[in-house]
């Protein structure tokens, strides 16, 4: 009987001993495991913070500088396109007034002399 005794004994100290083990390592498994799932999901977390600061970044450099762009090439478009229009039309308007002197000069030439011939021929 004591045999007996001492080997179920020894039986239940060994499957005490087992279940320790195993909740032990049932217990290390979960830990790590949480472990794990918590640092992916900070590094994911953290991950999705960077890129949305990259993007927001990203857009707002990218909408300073258009609109930094656009009015900068607007207003220098609008002034070089005033400025040529005004050139043009300061150009256009002295090629004419130089044209029409130079027309009236010949004109009065023309006539200076047509009148000359007709004054020299009435006098002889």
């Amino acid at each position: 009987m004591q045999s007996l005794a001492r080997c179920g004994n020894t039986l239940g100290v060994q499957t005490v001993g087992l279940v320790v083990v195993v909740v032990v390592v049932v217990v290390v498994v979960v830990v790590v495991v949480v472990v794990v799932v918590v640092v992916v999901v900070v590094v994911v977390v953290v991950v999705v913070i960077v890129v949305v600061v990259v993007v927001v970044v990203v857009v707002v450099v990218v909408v300073v500088v258009v609109v930094v762009v656009v009015e900068v090439v607007l207003v220098e478009v609008v002034v070089v396109v005033v400025v040529v229009i005004v050139v043009v039309v300061v150009v256009v308007v002295v090629v004419v007034v130089v044209v029409a002197e130079v027309e009236v000069a010949v004109v009065v030439v023309i006539v200076e002399v047509v009148d000359m011939g007709f004054y020299n021929k009435a006098k002889t």
